[in-house]
């Protein structure tokens, strides 16, 4: 479809001319790439996709929506009369270089297009609007493999995982990780594992919520995901009373690259209780037993401890579990 002229050439517009500083390239991912990058860069790149959230998101709607690729006029022999409504005057005239100067702009491959959904799926994901960021995001890896670099084909799987789970769509999150192999060289926080293990603790706890007993093949696919994480120093292995006979179960404690456990800048330690179902799933939200005096580590510390699997026991079992913080943990 040709672009709409309230909606389109603001697009190109806006990436060609607000989005690119002189001396830089078009936004080609989400702010913070494997490399370390300078400040103005990062700050123009946070530039490119609010620009790119805000100007451009209404022209890919439209093209979502009515499933056709978005293209520019390919014709040079355009009647300029009849480009625009707007018509005589210094509008006009505007109007008419810009219908000019975009006739010169060759029609975007599917490495553009990628890139522009992948940058504006990103960009909403940032500003907190998930079910916006997710069909651009999901349009953006339709797309051939190569379409986007792989890093940021990396960005964009993890982004879209991430939206899918601040919106309730677990199984679908499932189904995009599952299998999913990092590049070698790439250390994204959250890992694949960390959102795999919440994705599939947030099921679980889903359907508890319709009263369905816990699936115990959905609790081994969890397992499988923690000890994971266990194996890159993502979380922490230990022995659980389960009995008052002293008799003991593995479990594994996330501490790191998971979206539910965003760090904080103090330190400190608690004592708390952990409820298990027989499942190794936490059947009731844990509790302070001894508080670290500080109401963000505390909480801190009890969202670490919710997320804690233990290998399944003929019965409900719980457990005092002392923990602690150090500030500079990624």
């Amino acid at each position: 479809m040709l672009f709409k002229r309230t909606a389109c050439p603001l697009l190109f517009t806006c990436f060609l001319v607000a989005c690119t500083t002189p001396g830089s390239s078009p936004p080609s991912g989400i702010p913070g790439k494997t490399n370390r990058q300078s400040a103005s860069t990062e700050n123009t790149q946070r530039a490119n996709q609010k620009c790119l959230g805000t100007m451009l998101s209404a022209c890919l709607d439209t093209a979502l929506a009515q499933k056709t690729e978005v293209t520019l006029p390919a014709a040079a022999n355009a009647d300029p009369s009849q480009a625009s409504p707007v018509t005589g005057g210094a509008a006009g005239k505007a109007q008419h270089k810009l219908d000019q100067a975009l006739r010169d702009i060759p029609p975007p491959g599917p490495a553009t297009m990628a890139r522009l959904y992948a940058d504006a799926g990103s960009a909403q994901h940032l500003n907190g609007d998930d079910r916006a960021a997710i069909p651009l995001l999901q349009r953006a890896l339709s797309y051939p493999v190569n379409a986007l670099g792989q890093e940021q084909r990396v960005r964009t799987v993890m982004t879209l995982a991430e939206a899918y789970l601040r919106t309730g769509r677990y199984t679908e999150a499932i189904a995009l990780l599952d299998g999913y192999a990092i590049p070698a060289g790439y250390d994204p926080n959250p890992s694949v594992d960390g959102l795999l293990a919440e994705a599939w603790l947030q099921r679980i706890l889903q359907a508890r919520g319709k009263s369905a007993p816990d699936s115990p093949a959905w609790a081994a696919k969890r397992w499988k995901a923690v000890q994971s994480m266990a194996a890159a120093n993502d979380a922490v292995s230990l022995q659980a009373p389960v009995s008052k006979k002293g008799n003991k179960t593995t479990c594994v404690l996330p501490t790191r690259r998971s979206p539910g456990l965003r760090p904080v800048r103090e330190g400190g330690k608690a004592t708390v209780a952990v409820y298990m179902a027989p499942s190794g799933i936490s059947r009731a939200p844990p509790g302070i037993i001894e508080s670290s005096n500080n109401p963000r580590m505390d909480a801190f510390l009890l969202r670490m401890a919710s997320r804690i699997q233990c290998k399944p026991y003929r019965e409900a079992f719980q457990f005092l579990l002392p923990m602690g913080w150090q500030p500079g943990r990624r």
